[in-house]
């Protein structure tokens, strides 16, 4: 049987391929021999159709004796063929192609979509439906050719990406990731650290796939886009779905496809592995996810996490001998474990311990740390001439000044949208004229925790054994090693403290190392700042009747009087306070234009007034409602007349008794007897007590915010110039133990430390963890957020701090766990969480507050008013307390201790490092 049903003709098969003529032996005959008549023209072909022209082709094919599959398998054939014995024109793979032009998709798609396929009723190759694979048959012996063609391109396709897998399984591919390695092995390359995960991303493991496996990554993409498949070659598939992107959902099934195919290629499920430890994923999930080749096993990040822990010890310890310099925060931990299962044996308790971060410290000159250059400056005890009027000088008034008048105009700028467009040149023109010691804005913080311990911080020993864990141990610091170094150690009030103590209590001992004389004890901020908080709220608190009264404004609010006024809830606190600030600001300046509402009056102008003169007006409203003269104004106006004094309001008229006391009864804080205070009668008729107290929330909040302001831009410079205020006013408010430590760190920073350390200690007092301007933050508050995280495990898994899970797998790898979450959620394209409570603005309570002090004249001079509420001013009266013997009880105290000659019996020779003190 034919091709086509029919022979053949010999003719046709010669007109395909005439037979080749030898012309060596052919007689060429001579020039004069042939005729000289023209040679006819050949009859011009008549012009074949392409079913004539397949027709002939068939037929030629059958008169070979081939079929079809015979005549393509030597048609393709170039394997073995040697080249002598080659045929020359059709098998050659360049005749192939030229053939095959323009492409060779044209033909397969021809027949695979014209050519219909009727299966016989007898035939059970292929199972019934569209799909014409068979995996359980040899193409050979699949008796059509569209499903036998079909299973072998499956086939074939299937070996590539066999090939594929083992490209991407390759240790070249960087995927290779061991969470515990024999140190100096074969394979320490591959060792776990914070840096290769770091490195991670989906985008990274995409690029992975399309460069390795780009068969594979084009078959799943088709899988998951039903449009994937159809685009064109070489147009890019543009990603249109929010939820499961393609590619995201792509990258992760065939990253868990190369990790089924080798558990060596474990960087992506042992990063994701962490990230579930990071989150607190129950141990079942990892059960479940390590089957399915999501992720790793629980034990295998445990093993990961000490490996990790296990190389930042050793980075510290070689990086501080070759002359890096740490800085150490430390805070007390604690949790309370409640037991379940109560028996003999088990019970309830508070658990306790001691963590630590050691930060790297930079921009500083080495020469800072000079252990004997330290020692010498407190041999000299120049701090006992310290004074009150040396203290008082030291306070840059002209500089508060400043920092007022921007806070007045930034209210202003930030509130009237006609003026918005002057905030960016305030914050240029801030930056500059509050400037004192800015740090990089853009320099990124190196912190390492440490190791946590169950040392008790409260006492000396505990405090001594807690500290020599993290600098011995983890540090590497140890009397051989010193290096006639000093190290900065900083913590909240009570840790500072306590540094000073255990500094009194070691100091007989012999060496510098064991007396703690290299340990430079600093006051961290965010305490100190938290501490004057609630001095602020506590001093400005009042009843109700008084209208410039943050009990007032919080009634306003619906905010309850705090359960403690010593210690405010930091969060609740600095609302109340910043909105309060933020409503009388923006009332003096209604008062200044005589207007009921900011935004009107400036929207109506033609035009607006300039920056300058903005600035200008600013000063004036700091000096007429922020300073110490207006406060002297409104209690003694007779004697402290000032040509630059607060518009006039209306007459006081003074409520009556009834009012005063159904008022007062009704609105005073359930912690006190519901009765109303008495007048008290003014020293002078004429003094407005609601404008002096109002004077003075004025000055005490700008000067707050001040600090959280400087310390969110990184100038530690400026946060120094609102301290030295704050040793009056909490001199001056009964707390003598931040005096105490304000006074500490003035003596430290004026008299002990040389302008380098001076210098080194203020630009790292702040850390930016991500290295963006305006993210500074106080490094307590970073171990704060340390602890809660440590805390919370603590509680669940009911273990002691010293535990071999918090030291080794837990607590050095805190910083990166909270990172970790975040990156997690950048990297799979999610937006970023405010992490807080939806925030509408506070618009209406903003302009609730203003209303209330509008309508009080608050911030208008109204002589004789007088609400039985006085605020003292804790600036005077810190200066008196000072005055009064508190500067001179604290040098006696401290110089001594301060002197490490005095401790050891006075003894007269230079120091040298040499010999013991």
């Amino acid at each position: 049987m034919s091709l086509r049903g029919r022979n053949t003709n010999f003719g046709v098969l010669c007109r395909l391929h005439p037979p080749s003529m030898n012309t060596d032996t052919l007689t060429q005959p001579s020039e004069d021999a042939l005729p000289q008549t023209p040679a006819p023209k050949k009859p011009r072909k008549k012009a074949q159709k392409d079913p004539e022209k397949l027709e002939t082709i068939l037929a030629t094919i059958d008169e070979c004796g081939w079929s079809l599959a015979k005549f393509l398998q030597i048609l393709f054939k170039t394997d073995g063929a040697k080249p002598d014995t080659e045929q020359p024109a059709m098998e050659t793979p360049r005749a192939v192609k030229r053939k095959l032009k323009p492409t060779a998709e044209k033909p397969l798609q021809g027949k695979h979509h014209a050519v219909s396929t009727s299966f016989k009723t007898n035939d059970t190759s292929i199972p019934p439906g569209h799909n014409m694979f068979n995996i359980n048959l040899h193409p050979n012996n699949i008796m059509h050719g569209n499903p036998g063609i079909t299973s072998w391109s499956v086939r074939l396709v299937a070996r590539l990406v066999s090939d594929e897998a083992e490209l991407m399984a390759d240790k070249k591919t960087g995927l290779h990731l061991r969470a515990s390695t024999q140190t100096g092995g074969k394979n320490a390359d591959f060792r776990v650290s914070w840096d290769k995960i770091n490195t991670f991303s989906m985008k990274i493991m995409e690029n992975l796939l399309t460069e390795n496996a780009p068969i594979m990554a084009f078959i799943a993409s088709s899988f998951v886009s039903a449009d994937y498949a159809k685009v064109k070659p070489g147009v890019v598939a543009a990603v249109k779905r929010t939820y499961r992107p393609e590619d995201l959902v792509v990258t992760n099934a065939l990253m868990s496809m190369t990790f089924g195919r080798s558990k060596l290629a474990s960087l992506y499920p042992l990063c994701r592995g962490i990230w579930l430890f990071a989150v607190k994923a129950p141990i079942t999930l990892f059960r479940v996810e390590s089957r399915l080749a999501l992720s790793t096993s629980y034990s295998t990040v445990s093993d990961a996490l000490k490996t990790t822990s296990t190389g930042n010890q050793d980075m510290l310890k070689e990086t501080r001998e070759e002359g890096t310099h740490y800085s150490v925060v430390i805070d007390n931990i604690q949790t309370y474990f409640k037991q379940r299962d109560m028996r003999y044996g088990k019970e309830s308790r508070m658990i306790t311990g001691l963590a630590g971060t050691a930060v790297q410290m930079e921009d500083c000159d080495s020469d800072a740390f000079n252990l004997q250059t330290l020692v010498e400056s407190q041999i000299k005890q120049e701090r006992k001439v310290l004074t009150v009027e040396t203290l008082f000088e030291s306070i840059d008034l002209e500089h508060l000044q400043n920092v007022a008048a921007v806070q007045f105009l930034h209210a202003l700028v930030t509130y009237v949208p006609a003026l918005q467009k002057f905030q960016q040149p305030l914050a240029d023109f801030s930056k500059t004229k509050l400037s004192k010691v800015p740090i990089s804005e853009t320099r990124r913080s190196k912190v390492f925790p440490l190791a946590t311990n169950s040392a008790d911080e409260m006492r000396v020993q505990g405090l001594s054994d807690g500290i020599q864990d993290f600098a011995s141990v983890q540090l590497g610091v140890t009397p051989e090693n010193l290096k006639n170094t000093v190290s900065v150690w900083s913590g909240d009030g009570k840790t500072f403290g306590m540094y000073h103590l255990m500094k009194k209590m070691k100091a007989i001992e012999p060496n510098d190392f064991d007396s703690f004389r290299w340990l430079v004890p600093l006051l961290e901020l965010w305490h100190t700042k938290w501490t004057d908080l609630s001095r602020i709220i506590r001093l400005h608190w009042g009843t109700t009747d008084d209208p410039a009264s943050l009990a007032s404004i919080a009634r306003l609010l619906n905010l309850h009087t705090p359960a403690d006024l010593r210690k405010v809830d930091f969060y609740d606190g600095s609302y109340l306070l910043n909105i309060a600030l933020e409503a009388h600001l923006l009332s003096c300046w209604e008062a200044h234009y005589d207007t009921k509402d900011l935004k009107q009056f400036f929207s109506r102008k033609i035009t607006l007034p300039t920056f300058d003169s903005l600035w200008d007006i600013s000063l004036k409203l700091a000096q007429r409602h922020a300073s110490t003269e207006a406060y002297r104004f409104a209690k003694s106006p007779a004697r402290h007349r000032s040509g630059d004094r607060p518009p006039d309001g209306s007459p006081w008229i003074p409520p009556s008794s009834t009012d005063a006391e159904t008022h007062t009864s009704a609105e005073a804080p359930t912690s006190k007897p519901a009765i109303p205070p008495l007048p008290v009668p003014p020293k002078d008729k004429t003094a407005d007590e609601t404008l002096a107290n109002s004077v003075s929330f004025i000055q005490n909040a700008i000067r707050w915010r001040e600090v959280c302001k400087a310390i969110a831009e990184g100038d530690p410079g400026r946060v120094a110039e609102v301290l030295w205020v704050w040793i009056f006013t909490f001199a001056g408010s009964s707390n003598p133990l931040y005096t105490q430590f304000l006074l500490e760190t003035y003596c430290n920073f004026k008299y002990e430390f040389s302008p380098a350390l001076k210098d080194a200690v203020l630009k790292n007092w702040l850390v930016n963890l991500k290295g963006l301007p305006g993210h500074f933050l106080e490094r307590d508050l970073m171990q704060e957020h340390h602890n809660f995280w440590l805390e919370d495990m603590a509680e669940h898994k009911g273990k002691e701090f010293d535990d071999d899970f918090y030291r080794n797998t837990l607590s050095m790898n805190v910083n990166h766990f909270l990172k970790l979450k975040d990156a997690m959620e950048s990297t799979t394209l999610l937006q970023a969480r405010t992490k807080r409570h939806g925030d509408v603005g506070h618009e209406n309570e903003l302009k609730a507050v203003m209303n209330k002090l509008q309508k009080d004249e608050v911030n208008y001079f109204r002589p004789g008013r007088n609400t039985g509420v006085e605020v003292t001013d804790a600036f005077r009266d810190g200066l008196h307390t000072l005055q009064n013997g508190k500067i001179s009880d604290f040098l006696e105290k401290s110089s001594i201790f301060s002197n490490p000659m005095a401790v050891k019996g006075g003894r007269n020779y230079l120091w040298d490092q040499t010999k013991p003190l």
